[in-house]
């Protein structure tokens, strides 16, 4: 399964030694492919983006150019 390390719509946003990397997915932000349960408080709330480390894969995969 393609993961999202090698995913177009993947950006590494850290890095740690020893662990899987953490990225940002912009084809998950604000999509119905993913349902995302928030507790939110008087001012409302929203998901400015998923965050994944580089081993999930999913179906949206698309390989970098």
């Amino acid at each position: 399964m393609d993961r999202c390390k090698t995913c177009k719509f993947w950006k590494q946003i850290s890095t740690y030694e020893y662990t899987p990397n953490v990225g940002k997915c912009s084809e998950l932000k604000g999509s119905d492919k993913l349902e995302a349960i928030l507790q939110t408080g008087w001012d409302g709330g929203y998901v400015d983006y998923i965050e994944t480390n580089e081993t999930f894969g999913c179906t949206e995969h698309k390989h970098k150019e």
